[in-house]
C-alpha cells in the first residue's frame, strides 16, 4: 500500500513540476518575444517605416477586416 501512495505522489510531484517548466517557458518565450524586435534585431537590421502605397493600404485593409491590432509596419533590410 506505501508503494502505491509514493507512486502517487511521484505522479502528482511530477505533474507539478512539468507545470511549473511549461509556466517558466512560456515566461522566457514572451520575454524573448518582447526583447528581440525592440532591442536585439535593431543590432543587425535596418527598420523603416512601409511608405503610403497599395501594399500599405492592402495590409491595413486585411488587419482591419480581421480586427488585427496593426501599430507599426516596417520594411526590414537586413545584412546577408
Amino acid at each position: 500500500m506505501a508503494f502505491y501512495y509514493n507512486h502517487v505522489i511521484g505522479k502528482i510531484l511530477l505533474f507539478l513540476k512539468q507545470k511549473k517548466i511549461r509556466f517558466f517557458s512560456l515566461c522566457l518565450i514572451k520575454i524573448i518575444a518582447f526583447i528581440y524586435p525592440n532591442y536585439i534585431a535593431p543590432l543587425f537590421d535596418r527598420y523603416d517605416p512601409l511608405r503610403e502605397g497599395d501594399l500599405r493600404s492592402s495590409i491595413e485593409t486585411l488587419a482591419a477586416k480581421i480586427n488585427f491590432p496593426l501599430a507599426k509596419i516596417y520594411v526590414v533590410e537586413g545584412e546577408s
